[in-house]
């Protein structure tokens, strides 16, 4: 029951992504967290309808520990993860046994681009073409002549040419490559050069996410995380004004929204927001 239950809230991870109010009487909603998206949870809106105010996450203390998880499937030690389901910079992943204190966990064999981890590679003069789909650059056009046959982008004041890569400051989460029909008054939510980038929080930290940590992003508008939070002894609820209803689930301890988790290090704040998780963010400046 609970399996089915999971796959659903993973399909429904589509109608989560598209979340921000479409309608003049909404305000600008709040962006979805990306752990959120990552793991499959389902918005619930508040009493406007606009936006989400709190989430449906799979709980993953329910899976089986003996075996690896990823988008709602199982998998056993030594099973092969399908290419549907591997991450774009990612191939030949496997269910393998686990380190430190986990019992199994994914592991990826990962794709080294030449012009980026290779400098010789970066040829002057040259423009090197990608496409949504794949990792690295699937080829390069050099020479002024050819590189002036390429379509130009125009994004967040910079000019870009086809194939090459762009990553817009609205929208941290996602990349855009750049085309003859690319439309850059489209948001990358919609726009079909853009894609979502995928920060394999399921593969790399699913052990993390199922003892009940929560991940640290570096500011509010950052995409993936840099670290994690995991609860401990120490941990208390810091009193401040809340709005009584919806609660976080820290360890053992429940905040309400509006309330702060007391730190185990000043430069980092954790508040509940969006319920079922708080929000841990590391300040800009500390």
């Amino acid at each position: 029951m609970y399996r089915k239950c999971f796959l659903l809230a993973v399909v429904a991870v589509t109608h989560l992504v598209s979340s921000d109010a479409e309608t003049a009487n909404c305000p600008v909603c709040p962006r979805t967290p990306k752990h959120y998206q990552e793991m499959g949870c389902v918005g619930k809106l508040d009493e406007s309808g606009c936006c989400f105010e709190s989430y449906d996450c799979p709980d993953l203390s329910l899976l089986d520990d003996n075996k690896c998880h990823l988008n709602g499937r199982s998998y056993e030690i030594s099973e092969r993860i399908p290419i549907s389901d591997t991450p774009l910079c990612s191939h030949t992943c496997l269910c393998a046994e686990g380190q430190y204190d986990a019992k199994v966990g994914i592991q990826c064999a990962h794709s080294d681009c030449p012009n980026i981890f290779k400098p010789k590679f970066n040829i002057k003069n040259c423009v090197f073409q990608h496409d949504a789909t794949g990792c690295c650059n699937t080829r390069r056009i050099c020479g002024d002549k050819d590189i002036r046959k390429l379509a130009k982008c125009t994004l967040d004041g910079k000019t870009y040419r086809e194939g090459e890569k762009m990553f817009p400051r609205s929208s941290s989460c996602y990349f855009c490559i750049c085309s003859n029909s690319f439309n850059a008054t489209i948001p990358p939510e919609l726009n079909k050069d853009c894609k979502l980038i995928d920060c394999e929080l399921q593969i790399h930290y699913f052990h993390e996410l199922r003892k009940g940590c929560v991940p640290v992003y570096f500011s509010s508008h950052s995409c993936c995380p840099i670290r994690f939070r995991c609860p401990n002894g120490n941990d208390e609820v810091v009193l401040t004004d809340a709005r009584p209803g919806k609660t976080c689930r820290f360890g053992d301890l429940n905040l309400y929204i509006g309330q702060k988790l007391s730190p185990d290090d000043s430069c980092i704040e954790c508040v509940c927001k969006s319920p079922p998780m708080i929000d841990c963010v590391r300040k800009e400046i500390c």
